[in-house]
């Protein structure tokens, strides 16, 4: 009876993620979306300690770093830099989709900053929204 049940749950589990994974769509041009993403990971990579980025289709691209300098305006500015000379040249992201960048520092000061946008607004600085918060 215990085999039974082992070979019944075996089963059971494989039909559960063939469903899970038939499920699944993919993201139309993806190598080509990576590729741009990864270069703008890549500008950022150069103040932050580790910068990771996902892309939704539809919805846009999500920057997150934890920073390794602890100076908000710092940051604010090379997001700033970003947004207005990289997001513009990233064309396989449509303009209504969003970039969202956001940096955490928590070794003396915690605080997290945000910056989003449409990838149309990119170079225009008064579109931008901007999310400050400290930690207490």
């Amino acid at each position: 009876m215990k085999r039974i049940i082992e070979v019944a749950l075996a089963v059971m589990m494989v039909a559960l993620c063939s469903v899970t994974v038939a499920a699944q769509e993919a993201v139309p041009n993806y190598s080509e979306i990576k590729a741009e993403l990864d270069a703008l990971a890549g500008a950022l990579d150069k103040t932050a300690g580790t910068v990771l980025f996902t892309y939704l289709p539809g919805e846009g691209a999500t920057f997150v770093m934890t920073m390794t300098s602890g100076d908000p305006n710092a940051i604010r500015s090379l997001f700033a830099r970003v947004a207005q000379f990289f997001v513009p040249s990233v064309t396989s992201v449509p303009d209504n989709e969003r970039f969202t960048f956001a940096a955490r520092y928590d070794l003396w000061d915690e605080w997290e900053l945000i910056l989003t946008m449409r990838k149309a607004d990119a170079s225009n600085p008064d579109a931008w929204k901007w999310y400050f918060s400290r930690g207490d």
